[in-house]
């Protein structure tokens, strides 16, 4: 694996064998015997592209090439692996955003459940009260529509109807100002006669006072 020439010391006994030197790659000679001329022409050129030559990764003549190969290829292997790694991050990142989104949604539609719930109570128990003050009125109205005093001053609130419709004002200590009634005619307003019979004793003494109270009024 020099490039000192060497074959002066043994190309003699070849030569005076008859073997005849047809070529020389720089390295090896090659030499054919004399019946074997027919090889000569296969050594006329040096080996070329028509020749089909196929060199082995493991040749030198390729090493540069398989080295530089490998090497792109490492390098897109890392590049690859890098990207993968972004993309898993990035995957991660996406789902942890959209979980964080969700579990936002969720509580955010749970408050909001709860806000109406605790409306939907509150509506419920004003009807509920609502009911119950409807209930009592009801109850209290029954109750003094049907006492005794209701039934006994009857008459008296006719005979109040009676006054308020001939005098056209409110009748009572419902005046204006001190003067007496805004309506004139409420000083000399009287029960009419038709509704006297009508009156019971204690319907009159009720009227009376009212007669007293309006002309102390007027005074």
């Amino acid at each position: 694996m020099t490039e000192a020439a060497s074959y002066a010391d043994w190309e003699p006994i070849l030569l005076t064998a008859g073997y005849q030197c047809i070529y020389n790659d720089g390295l090896n000679r090659f030499y054919i015997e004399p019946s074997r001329e027919d090889l000569t022409r296969a050594f006329s050129s040096p080996p070329n592209p028509f020749d089909n030559i196929r060199l082995s990764r493991h040749s030198a003549l390729c090493q540069d090439v398989v080295s530089e190969y490998h090497a792109q290829v490492l390098d897109q292997q890392a590049q690859i692996l890098e990207q993968q790694i972004e993309g898993a991050a990035l995957a991660a990142q996406v789902q942890a955003h959209e979980a964080a989104l969700a579990a936002q949604v969720q509580a955010h539609e749970a408050a909001l459940a709860a806000q109406v719930q605790a409306h939907e109570a509150d509506i419920a128990a004003l009807r509920y009260e609502g009911d119950l003050l409807t209930a009592e009125r009801d109850e209290r109205i029954t109750a003094l529509m049907t006492s005794l005093s209701w039934r006994m001053t009857a008459p008296l609130r006719r005979a109040l109807s009676a006054i308020r419709r001939v005098s056209g004002g409110p009748v009572g200590n419902g005046y204006p100002h001190k003067n007496g009634p805004a309506n004139p005619s409420m000083r000399n307003a009287e029960v009419p006669a038709e509704l006297t019979p009508e009156l019971t004793p204690e319907a009159r003494q009720w009227a009376e006072r009212l007669r007293q109270a309006r002309d102390e009024a007027s005074e």
